[in-house]
């Protein structure tokens, strides 16, 4: 009884109310922060006294605007140049918008700006020049098209005033030139020659651009996301002339710079970019140089060792002596630097501090930075200032150039964190806060140098102390079990931050917070969402664990190869040691991190199951393997788990064995804590696939899980809008979790149709004929013809006064009766018009119309809109007409995240069954579909007494849906008067297509197996209305018998297939390499094809209507034609007399065969023995005598999917090109029993490899083929096994392309929506609650193309679609860096837009365009 009172006590010291909680934030929130002070010249006033102006820049949150808003202020400061005499504002503060850079030039005469604004609808950059009140000059840098876009990042940008004040140097995105489309139409006006680069060199246009549109350029990564290729730039002010710097070398992206002593030349900072880059935010531990240029002669010297990394170079006053950061490459990212001198004169450099390993008596810890202050020299040029960490606060050191001694200005101050904003003429402007203060903005003079004074500090802009929250440093020694016996008697700390009053005899909630890096340090500065938990009433603890940097070097390597578990030791230690103080509620501990702090926070509640109560984690790192093909800084992933990282390093199983044993998802089993995921989703550290793996495996697990999705943010999650959104929702789990409180709730594909008359007698065609041209069909995503045929249902979408919308239109002859918005209606979302859900059926009574579409969701805000005046407190209605609580139900809900059914069906998520009432114009949302279905492929049930569906079970998630019909699903019926929902078939398989016979008294649906091989042989059952029973019509075939028949392999049966007695089934479907139609008769369960007689090799049925059969057919020579047929009647032997209604063009230059081929008994398959594969050959009919063609063979993808003989354009193309194409169905294509199929899985990147070659070796031998110019291509598994061929067999193909291919099945599983797919291809079973074993994945890594990576030698073009879901961009990307670290020749083709079928028809296009031309440069030299 009494821990029930205490914990309602404790409840009521924690603020719970949203509204008190968003208020509280917003309160907090207006404190800003300094980012910029320029100390202005000394001027004398008339009375003889001295003072400067300074002008200082802040950034603030504007949760109305959802931005960052920055702003200026300046003050005016009376000095006698060692001490403030007077000081105060000059004026109010004035917003700043659109400037980009900004600098005052040396004698503060002028000022140049890099502003960005929008000129009538385009984006632009200016270069200004202002001389007091004037803006002399506006340089429109866009238009001059000398260079992209200028940097202003802290990595590369720079703008930088030459010392004469005549020329302005800064940093650019290379320009390119510019890119068209192969098929481009050039204007009559343009030159035929092309257009100028920079340097003024004609760029040949047909050479240069045609077809380099979708060219992939790398990027620096992280936060630096289209920056690829900087240059130096500049501006003769004068002249207005920008000039692009000549010298700097090719394999080197410059940045940092600044002028030379005497203008003479350019010093920078030069990243060597080769074989690839890796991400630079946060990692100045990238190889990189000092280099100097000269402007005369245009010749470039590197100043520094090339062994090392340097960053943020600064030049003394006197121009003597320039200090730079320097560490070593690779390793832990972050480390202590030294600092390092040059000096001009006499070409020598010098270490002026060394790295620290271990603290000395004087405490100084090491210099942790990756930028000194912009100004950080003494006025006398002896010394240099640098703010950096010290243990847990930030201190501000002077460091003695001359003898390297380090001193503190700020040991002995209360305040904890000091930032320098500047130094002009010893006068220092800094930055101060601490846990319970804000920035606030102070001035000082620097002591001459070897003066015993202290500063004598000036606040000019004091912030408000929090006087509710207290703080304090805790230091703690590990215990003797837990020491570092390589790095042993290393100590850590801890920030605790906990409000100041607490009512006698009650326990706060503690918040646990890990920082992430894992080399980086939380210093005592103000913390925004510390604060606001604080003042809600939690304390909060952070951690800076041994590993962190500001410790000493030793801390610093004490951790790579540690990390999951000392760090997450040292954690759990610290949090121990706190709760014995008895202060806090050792019941109510959470912990919340992001990054590594996420990779901390989810191994704490997996290897401390129960001890904290709730989770919050923020673009966290789950699975070290799976995330080093991902992310942008994949040595990171290798150092930390204790390995040395090398850019041509291969996988190694054992490595990423020890990867996944350090991980958080190795300890998912025992994880019950409730946990909250906040994902970026442009983050390319740690990319969100990393939360999704873990959301997935909680949500199999059955643990609490809520995932929270950011568009438009990357890894820090810093958009304002994301920040407020992300805190209100993480303080919310919080209150849920530790205070009880209830749960807050012209490139396109062009359609058209075309009509046909047709006189026949019920059994054969009389005369037929087309009846019109052609007519474009625009906008319709679904049509359907009433039963009686007297009406039209349509679904279109437009574009009504820019916004998208949708309308259900009935069409009664040539009159559009009536026309529904169902955006307006709001009772659901989007209409799906997909194969896998979608529908749109009348019922037989043609009173209504069935549909699927999204289900709504209740309109989501922020926790701090605004809400208008006109708007109802109550709430909103649902589309069942309840009431949704406005705050309670839609705050804060704007970044939910939801799944969907994946690849092809982005953002199909809660489909429900609608109905449209026809006569009274009303749409309602069926009742009675379970909660855990999703429901599609509708239709009415006979007499339109209900509806029967089939239902994929979306728990405990969703999987992708698209070409995986193996998907647990069943058939259900509701009833549409008291809203029952019956299950018709078993929940143990997969079902789908079912189709309803003419007299309504029995439905036919195909069934196979779930998970398994996504396409198998299925078997067609039968439900029988009447009696409901069900029975199997066509069952498995494992191997064919005498008839052929091989089996049923179909997702979609044709939406009419039944003939007109109700008695047959029509089924198109691959038997073997061809496509027949097949008749099956549903008493006898016999099958017989219609087309096996026939030349044509691919037929698929369009339509059969009281027997009269439409179909399509083709072949690999002859496009699809239109031809028709009556159905022979039950027992007849007669042949279907086919009639044409549009006949195609036979290409009478293409010949082909299929091909059939019996593996050598050592690849024979000992499970299961005897089978045979084919090969569709394609190529052409003429050929030069004594001439042999070059071959392109090309394995299909799935790997269970077939091709074919059908028309194949791109086949066609490279065939009247010249050359001959082979197409190979390996063993494990669908089409030839499932005993093929079964042979495959377990024996990926082994059968199928060897069928494929020995296939292209058996085409070989006949002599008609050029065998040293054999090239390979595939797409998916097409790709895996392309790029298998080129490691297995080195050199045999000197040409390979792969589209979106599979690389690496080990890395991929954690990311592709198919995770089922990797474990089963490599031989294992899937359940959605399987946890990651080393052992599978080692044959995953042995299984997958990278394997062999170290034996390719055969250039590879790759084409990645940017939204891709199914073999997510990164497996190609993961190939493309190890083929430029073995210095392959590669390139890469990147199509945004695009998914997994790359199908756009500007994609196609193009990606055709330059396979051919990469066939032409490797086949045809």
């Amino acid at each position: 009884m009494s821990r029930s009172v205490s914990e309602c006590a404790a409840c009521l010291q924690v603020m719970t109310n949203p509204d008190d909680i968003s208020k509280l934030y917003r309160e907090l929130s207006l404190f800003p922060a300094l980012s910029r002070a320029d100390v202005g010249p000394v001027i004398t006033s008339q009375y003889g006294g001295k003072y400067s102006n300074i002008y200082t820049e802040w950034s603030q949150r504007d949760l109305e605007r959802n931005e960052s808003v920055k702003f200026c202020r300046q003050y005016i400061l009376f000095h006698d140049d060692k001490s403030v005499v007077y000081s105060g504002p000059s004026g109010n503060c004035t917003e700043i918008k659109g400037e980009v850079l900004s600098k005052d030039s040396p004698s503060r005469e002028m000022k140049a700006v890099v502003r960005e604004c929008s000129v009538k609808g385009e984006d632009k950059q200016f270069l200004e020049i202002w001389i007091k009140n004037i803006k002399a000059k506006s340089i429109d840098l866009t238009a001059l098209k000398k260079h992209g876009k200028v940097y202003a990042d802290e990595q590369f940008g720079c703008l930088v005033w030459s010392h004469s004040e005549t020329h302005l140097l800064y940093v650019a995105e290379r320009k390119r030139p510019k890119a068209e489309s192969f098929f481009q139409t050039e204007s009559l006006e343009l030159s035929s020659t092309g257009d100028e680069d920079e340097m003024g060199t004609t760029i040949e246009r047909k050479e240069k651009t045609k077809g380099k549109q979708f060219a992939f350029y790398e990027d620096w990564g992280e936060a630096l996301v289209g920056k690829s290729c900087p240059v130096l730039c500049v501006l003769d002010i004068e002249g207005n002339n920008v000039s692009v710097l000549e010298g700097v070398p090719e394999d080197i992206s410059p940045g940092q710079a600044f002028w030379a002593p005497g203008d003479t030349g350019v010093v920078f900072v030069g990243w060597w970019h080769e074989p690839f880059r890796l991400g630079l935010k946060y990692c100045p531990n990238r190889r990189s140089s000092l280099f100097y240029v000269d402007l005369t002669g245009g010749k470039c010297e590197q100043l520094s060792s090339g062994d090392s990394a340097v960053c943020s170079p600064r030049l003394s006053p006197d121009q003597c002596r320039i200090v730079y950061l320097e560490c070593g490459i690779f390793g832990p990212h972050m480390q202590c630097s030294r600092l390092c001198m040059y000096d001009w004169y006499t070409k020598k450099t010098s270490v002026v501090v060394e790295v620290v390993k271990r603290p000395g008596e004087d405490g100084f810890t090491g210099i942790y930075s990756s930028q000194l202050s912009p100004q950080c020299w003494s006025a006398d040029s002896q010394r240099i200032l640098i703010a950096c960490p010290q243990r847990s606060r930030k201190d501000l050191l002077v460091v003695d150039i001359t003898t390297g001694g380090v001193t503190s200005l700020t040991a002995k101050c209360d305040v904890r964190n000091w930032c320098l904003l500047n130094i002009e003429r010893d006068l220092m402007v800094v930055s101060c806060s601490s846990p319970n203060c804000p920035p606030s903005l102070s001035v000082g003079f620097l002591p001459a140098k070897d003066s015993q004074e202290e500063v004598a500090w000036v606040t000019l802009e004091e912030s408000q102390p929090q006087q509710d929250i207290d703080w304090q440093i805790l230091t703690f020694s590990p215990p003797a079990d837990q020491d570092n016996s390589q790095y042993p008697g290393l100590d850590f700390e801890a920030l605790l931050i906990k409000p100041k009053e607490v009512q006698e005899g009650l326990k706060r909630p503690l918040i646990v917070n890990p920082h992430g890096g894992p080399h980086s340090v939380i210093v005592a500065e103000w913390l925004l969402s510390s604060s606001v938990l604080c003042r809600m009433g939690f304390a909060v603890l952070l951690v800076n664990y041994r590993g962190s940097i500001g410790y000493g070097q030793d801390n610093i390597l004490s951790l790579p190869g540690n990390v999951g578990s000392q760090d997450v030791q040292d954690v759990h230690f610290a949090v121990e040691s706190v709760l014995k103080s008895g202060e806090f509620d050792e019941h109510k501990v959470a912990v919340s991190g992001g990054s590594h702090g996420g990779f901390l926070a989810c191994h704490l509640i997996g290897q401390y199951q129960g001890f904290y109560k709730a989770c919050v984690a923020r673009n966290p790192v789950i699975n070290l393997a799976s995330m080093i093909g991902s992310t942008d800084i994949p040595d990171w992933c290798m150092v930390e788990s204790g390995f040395n990282y090398s850019a041509d390093c291969l996988p190694d199983p054992a490595v990423w064995e020890q990867m996944l044993n350090k991980s958080p998802i190795k300890h998912i089993a025992k994880v019950k804590t409730p946990v909250l995921l906040l994902l970026g989703e442009e983050d390319k550290r740690v990319p969100n696939k990393q939360g999704i793996e873990y959301y997935r495996a909680l949500k199999a697990m059955q643990v609490p899980v809520q995932l929270l999705w950011y568009p438009g943010n990357n890894h820090s999650l810093s958009k304002v809008d994301a920040e407020s959104d992300g805190f209100m929702n993480v303080a919310l789990w919080l209150v849920q979790h530790l205070c009880r409180q209830r749960d807050l709730e012209r490139n396109e594909s062009v359609k058209f149709c075309r009509q046909y008359i047709l006189f026949h007698d019920d059994k054969s065609v009389v005369y037929s004929g087309p009846s019109g041209n052609c007519t474009e069909i625009k906008g319709e995503v679904l049509s359907k013809d009433s039963p009686s045929r007297e009406m039209k249902a349509v679904v279109r979408e437009c574009s009504v006064k820019g916004e998208d919308k949708q309308f259900l239109e009935i069409w009664i002859k040539n009159i559009k009766a009536k026309s529904i918005d169902l955006t307006a209606l709001k009772k659901h979302g989007k209409v799906y018009a997909d194969e896998q859900f979608g529908c749109l059926v009348w019922s037989h009574s043609e009173t209504h119309l069935l549909y699927v579409a999204e289900r709504k969701r209740p309109k989501a805000e922020s926790f701090f809109q605004t809400e208008s005046l006109e708007l109802s407190s109550t709430g909103d209605e649902d589309e069942m007409g309840t009431t949704i609580e406005r705050k309670e139900k839609t705050k804060g809900k704007q970044f939910a995240f939801y799944e969907d059914w994946g690849e092809a069906l982005v953002g199909k998520s809660c489909p429900v069954l609608c109905v449209l009432d026809i006569e009274g114009n009303n749409v309602s949302v069926l009742e009675g579909v379970p909660e855990d279905i999703s429901p599609g492929q509708a239709f009415w049930a006979p007499g339109d007494t209900g509806v029967v569906f089939v239902g994929w079970w979306h728990e405990p998630f969703r999987l992708g849906l698209k070409y995986c019909p193996n998907r647990r699903s069943s058939l259900f019926y509701v009833d549409l008067t008291g809203g029952k929902c019956e299950q018709l078939s078993s929940g143990d398989s997969a079902v789908c297509s079912p189709r309803l016979s003419p007299d309504q008294c029995r439905i036919v649906y195909l069934e196979c197996g779930i998970f398994g091989p996504h396409m198998q042989c299925s078997r067609l059952c039968m439900y029988d209305w009447y009696t409901k029973k069900t029975s199997v019509v066509v069952e498995v075939v494992k191997r064919p018998g005498e008839d052929g028949f091989t089996g049923i392999y179909s997702s979609q049966l044709s939406p009419q297939c039944w003939s007109a007695d109700s008695q047959r089934i029509l089924i198109a479907c691959p038997q073997r390499s061809r496509k027949d139609l097949l008749v099956v008769d549903i008493t006898t369960g016999g099958v017989t094809s219609l087309t096996a007689k026939c030349d044509v090799r691919n037929w698929c049925l369009l339509n059969i209507e009281r027997d009269l059969m439409v179909v399509s057919c083709s072949s690999p020579n002859c496009p699809p034609s239109l031809s028709v047929g009556f159905l022979p009647a039950k027992d007849s032997q007669e042949e279907v007399a086919w009639v044409t209604l549009e006949e195609s063009q036979p290409q009478q230059d293409i010949d082909w065969q299929i091909l059939t081929f019996s593996p050598p008994a050592d690849q024979d398959n000992s499970q299961y023995p005897g089978l045979d594969f084919e090969a569709l050959l394609i190529k052409p009919k003429e050929v030069q005598e004594g001439l042999k063609r070059p071959l392109i063979v090309n394995p299909h993808g799935g790997p269970h999917s077939v091709i074919v003989a059908e028309w194949l354009l791109s086949s066609s193309v490279l065939c009247r090109m010249g050359f001959a194409v082979l197409l190979v169905n390996y063993r494990g294509s669908i089409g030839y029993g499932q005993d093929n199929i079964l042979s495959l899985p377990g024996n990926v990147g082994s059968q199928d490899v060897q069928d494929v070659h020995f296939a292209v070796e058996s085409v070989l031998k006949s002599g008609e083929f050029d065998e040293h110019k054999v090239a390979v291509s595939g797409g998916s598994h097409g790709g895996f096994l392309a790029c298998h061929l080129i490691g297995q067999y080195q050199g045999f193909y000197k040409a390979c392309v792969a589209r979106n291919p599979v690389i690496n099945l080990a890395s991929m599983i954690g990311s592709t929506d198919i995770p089922d797919w990797c474990m089963v291809e490599s031989g294992f079973n899937y359940s959605a609650d399987c946890l990651p074993d080393p052992a599978v994945w080692e044959q995953m890594l042995n299984k997958s193309p990278i394997k062999h990576i170290a034996k390719v030698k055969t250039p590879v073009l790759l084409l990645l679609g940017e939204e891709d879901k199914r073999v997510p961009n990164k497996q190609g990307i993961e190939y493309y860096r190890a083929l430029k670290a073995m210095q392959v020749p590669v390139q890469l083709l990147w199509y945004p837009g695009n998914n997994h079928s790359l199908s756009k028809v500007d994609a196609e296009s193009d990606g055709f365009m330059n396979v051919a031309l990469w066939l032409v440069q490797h086949l045809c030299r």
